[in-house]
């Protein structure tokens, strides 16, 4: 089953689910499930990611354990954002990060169709010269990626899709001028900026879609 039909079978289950809500079947309604539930939203597309796109499975399982913590905490259960240790703990995570970060010169080459990029702490800076380009992952937490993709190709009238996840982080993507950038996510006190110089978006054209979660950080797409 592809991922467009688990979609829409999530959203018919949704729908129902509000409907019986709302027609007083079961004890629930809409502003119960957006303030009490809006959390698994978060779970629902990692599971989507999880079993859907065979390019990132980091991104998902990510997605899947910041929407239970945040569940967690929506639900009183546990409030892992009010432990005593967990904001000492970020604060030295974060001074450790920038003690250890270093000027990051050496780039690594790769022609693989599938671009893969982690950086834990520390910087990851690759040139990737794929001709026939399909897309790939980026998690930057507490760390920065620069992606170099100017010599890449994607195959004409053909679609690349890279996965980005920014925790703390950030991240640089320079891409050839011509294609078309698309950018989506969910932003959560971070961001992200399409640089990109493309006049008129032609539909012909190789076009990189990129799917985000940016949460304390951001990234730049470029030419």
């Amino acid at each position: 089953m592809n991922g467009k039909k688990i979609f829409g079978i999530l959203l018919v289950v949704i729908g129902v689910f509000l409907l019986l809500g709302e027609t007083g079947i079961i004890d629930i309604t809409i502003r119960d499930i957006i303030s009490g539930y809006w959390p698994l939203i978060l779970v629902i597309i990692g599971l989507y990611k999880l079993f859907t796109n065979s390019i990132s499975k980091i991104t998902g399982i990510i997605l899947i354990i910041i929407g239970i913590l945040l569940q967690l905490k929506v639900s009183e259960y546990f409030n892992i954002f009010e432990y005593d240790l967990f904001w000492p703990i970020v604060i030295i995570l974060l001074g450790i990060w920038i003690l250890l970060s270093t000027k990051r010169d050496r780039w690594k080459v790769s022609s693989k169709d599938v671009l893969s990029a982690f950086a834990l702490f520390s910087g990851f800076n690759i040139k990737n010269s794929s001709q026939s380009f399909k897309g790939g992952n980026i998690t930057s937490i507490f760390g920065g990626v620069d992606v170099d993709l100017r010599e890449a190709s994607i195959l004409k009238e053909q679609e690349a899709r890279i996965d980005i996840l920014i925790a703390f982080g950030g991240a640089e993507i320079f891409v050839p001028q011509g294609w078309n950038v698309v950018i989506k996510g969910v932003p959560v006190f971070g961001g992200w900026d399409n640089k990109t110089v493309n006049d008129n978006f032609d539909t012909n054209s190789p076009t990189l879609i990129i799917n985000s979660f940016v949460m304390f950080g951001g990234f730049e797409v470029k030419n």
